[in-house]
């Protein structure tokens, strides 16, 4: 039942997290934000309005404090360009225009990714069920490991295990990268746990192979004295008490 509601809460984060993330615009990482809105004050068109904008990034930190927007005559909206944008996120802005004696101001978000594509319900639910597949043949793997006594099997099992776990940590990095872009701190964890469980992949697997063989000198060792009369008890307590 733990398991079950784990799973469950794992699934609802990144749901929620999904629909947090819908946005007017997605721009790429270290790339500039260009910013074009359309405005109109009271029936008052975007050519005879002055506009300023306010720009916050994703730890509340002031980029523009009411800088002044440039008026496009082609386009008719009102411009500004926010260069060194290096980091993932939301970046709130407030947009304030006057003209005729009135003001007005508006809000937007928009999100940097690290691919400057903005997250969908259909990949989050692609990655989810990428995740739950992989956990169940992670779970599978374990209880198998429980059930064989063959060595050959258990080591086999094993490293199929791990790799499900490389797996495993990888979508989730990837799930953290897509969706959790204002939480970089987390993404970096997920970052740094795949590669370290990917490095130690291979002194994994060295280790296990000492393992199957200390194991299988073990057996023959424990079966040869029971091939001449030892009850298997005794073999059992001479083997382990052999010193290297």
């Amino acid at each position: 039942m733990r398991t079950k509601n784990l799973i469950l809460s794992f699934v609802l984060f990144f749901i929620i997290g999904i629909s947090l993330a819908s946005v007017s615009s997605t721009y790429e990482l270290n790339q500039d934000m260009f910013i074009s809105k359309s405005v109109r004050l009271n029936g008052y068109p975007s050519a005879g309005l002055e506009c300023n904008i306010t720009i916050l990034d994703p730890d509340e930190t002031v980029l523009a404090s009411f800088d002044a927007m440039v008026n496009n005559a082609t386009t008719q909206k009102h411009e500004y360009t926010l260069t060194g944008v290096n980091m993932t996120g939301f970046y709130c802005y407030d947009i304030t225009c006057s003209g005729g004696g009135l003001n007005a101001t508006s809000s937007y978000c928009d999100e940097v990714t690290p691919n400057g594509e903005a997250p969908t319900t259909a990949s989050g639910i692609f990655y989810i069920g990428i995740f739950a597949v992989l956990l169940l043949f992670f779970v599978l793997t374990i209880w198998g490991i429980t059930k064989f006594d063959n060595i050959i099997a258990r080591f086999s099992l094993f490293q199929f295990g791990y790799l499900l776990l490389i797996a495993i940590v990888f979508i989730s990095y990837m799930m953290a990268n897509d969706f959790l872009t204002s939480a970089p701190m987390i993404v970096s964890m997920f970052k740094i746990l795949f590669w370290v469980v990917t490095i130690a992949f291979f002194p994994y697997v060295l280790g296990m192979m000492i393992w199957v063989g200390y194991s299988m000198i073990t057996i023959k060792e424990i079966k040869d004295m029971m091939d001449h009369g030892l009850p298997m008890e005794e073999a059992e307590g001479r083997r382990k008490g052999k010193k290297w």
